[in-house]
């Protein structure tokens, strides 16, 4: 048994002696060399699923990076998905000598963020109201016009459809996500918007494959929208007749929301429920 020693040339022998007392020897040169000492640089410890691509750097250079979701020298975090994976990094020097390096990427998810349309009708003359309490998960920020920190002013946004834009960090992984709501606000008459949509027959509802809408005054009522429970626009469409058919048979079993809006931007909601 013999112990090599590093960066080293060395020569052994061994000379063997037959039973009829005859000998033999023979040498062999070793040279010990060093495995590569590989290593990888800068590797984050978190990053979200939206992520696109996480650049891998390894050294020495010309290595090969390996593990799930890994693709050349980039790593894909939407492609792993939640949970932690394992980069290697494999170098192999002109001697054939091999070294690894082993490092860890967590991916965290983007959080699940939820925007309820608030109920209508809102118009210019609306008291300001709390936008927290039509969102999940709180304590994210909004952005839009008549927003003041979580508080929706109708006058300071004015007549109009407004976009308003929510956005939840989580405070552990550091991942965000948001979701928008269109807000309309009109005029402060609604009377004859009302009275408009309370004279428009729907049916059947429940409704199973087709909506029916009759009684369509097309002159307060110019937009039809439907909303599901979340906030999330189904169907929208300018009015042009008094009476209109929707294709409902695609939508999820559920309660829906119609919403009818003047040219001025008030709205007057009605819901219906699609079954089995």
């Amino acid at each position: 048994v013999v112990t090599p020693i590093l960066h080293t040339t060395t020569t052994y022998y061994v000379t063997a002696t037959g039973l009829n007392g005859c000998t033999g020897s023979d040498n062999v040169i070793v040279t010990v060399h060093a495995l590569p000492n590989a290593s990888i640089i800068g590797l984050p410890n978190a990053v979200c699923t939206d992520q696109n691509t996480v650049a891998l750097v390894g050294t020495p250079t010309g290595g090969i990076f390996s593990g799930f979701a890994v693709g050349g020298n980039l790593f894909y975090p939407a492609v792993a998905g939640p949970g932690t994976v394992t980069i290697t990094y494999t170098v192999t020097d002109g001697y054939g000598c091999v070294g690894n390096a082993v490092d860890y990427i967590t991916v965290n998810p983007v959080p699940v963020v939820s925007f309820n349309s608030p109920p209508g009708p809102i118009n210019v003359g609306t008291p300001t109201f709390d936008m927290m309490q039509f969102v999940y998960p709180p304590n994210g920020t909004f952005t839009g016009p008549g927003m003041i920190g979580s508080i929706f002013d109708p006058a300071i946004a004015g007549q109009g459809t407004h976009t308003i834009t929510y956005m939840y960090t989580n405070p552990v992984t550091g991942c965000s996500s948001g979701q928008i709501q269109y807000i309309p606000v009109g005029s402060v008459g609604i009377d004859e918007v009302d009275a408009a949509v309370n004279a428009i027959a729907m049916f059947p509802n429940p409704a199973i494959s087709q909506l029916n809408l009759t009684g369509i005054n097309m002159k307060e009522i110019k937009t039809l929208r439907i909303f599901d429970l979340i906030g999330k626009v189904i169907y929208t469409t300018d009015i042009i007749s008094e009476s209109l058919i929707s294709n409902v048979e695609n939508f999820n079993p559920g309660i829906y929301l119609i919403n009818f809006m003047d040219a001025d931007g008030v709205s007057v909601s009605k819901k219906f429920i699609k079954s089995e």
